[in-house]
């Protein structure tokens, strides 16, 4: 949370400058390199356990369970999901409430 603290206002400057109609910004060295290999090596290499997902803005491969996969991933998922973090972020992008 420390990270995302230290770069919101250069975040609220990039959210605001979008030329696309989906604004974006992304955060670098939001967590440690170690903790990303970690991550990384913890997905299915071979997509094994996800699915197609086609919508009128973009294809993607989803999972519906992530408790079928190693526990970094759903730690990771549900650490961005946290109240604190999303909070965070909604003061980045000068939101008052993300749900």
């Amino acid at each position: 949370m420390q990270q995302i603290k230290k770069v919101g206002k250069i975040n609220q400057e990039q959210w605001a400058s979008h030329k696309y109609t989906t604004r974006y910004f992304y955060l670098d060295d939001l967590l440690p390199d170690d903790v990303c290999k970690k991550i990384y090596a913890a997905f299915p290499k071979n997509a094994e356990g996800f699915f197609d997902r086609d919508s009128f803005r973009e294809k993607e491969k989803t999972s519906a369970s992530l408790d079928t996969y190693k526990k970094i991933l759903s730690d990771i998922t549900y650490a961005f999901q946290d109240k604190r973090v999303i909070d965070l972020i909604s003061q980045c992008v000068g939101f008052e409430k993300i749900t």
